[in-house]
C-alpha cells in the first residue's frame, strides 16, 4: 500500500474554509471506509528522482494531470 505523504492539487473548487474544515474530515473519511475509490484521481506517477518534473507538471496541470504522485519507495 502506497502512503500519502502530501498532497497537492492544480484545481481548487469552493469556500476554503468550507473545503477545508467541513469537507476534508467526511472526504477522509469515505476514502477510509472505500465508499470512494479515488485511485483514478492520481493522473500522473514519478520516481522520487523526477520530483523536478512532477512538480512541474502539478503546478501547471500539464496532460490533464488532477493529482500527481511521486514514489518515494527504494
Amino acid at each position: 500500500m502506497e502512503q500519502l505523504l502530501a498532497s497537492y492539487t492544480h484545481k481548487y473548487f469552493g469556500n476554503e474554509t468550507h473545503c477545508i474544515y467541513y469537507s476534508y474530515p467526511t472526504a477522509l473519511s469515505m476514502v477510509a471506509s472505500g465508499a470512494v475509490n479515488v485511485k483514478p484521481l492520481v493522473t500522473h506517477r514519478f520516481k522520487l528522482e523526477e520530483s523536478l518534473q512532477a512538480f512541474e507538471v502539478a503546478r501547471t496541470g500539464a496532460g490533464g494531470a488532477i493529482k500527481v504522485m511521486i514514489a518515494c519507495s527504494k
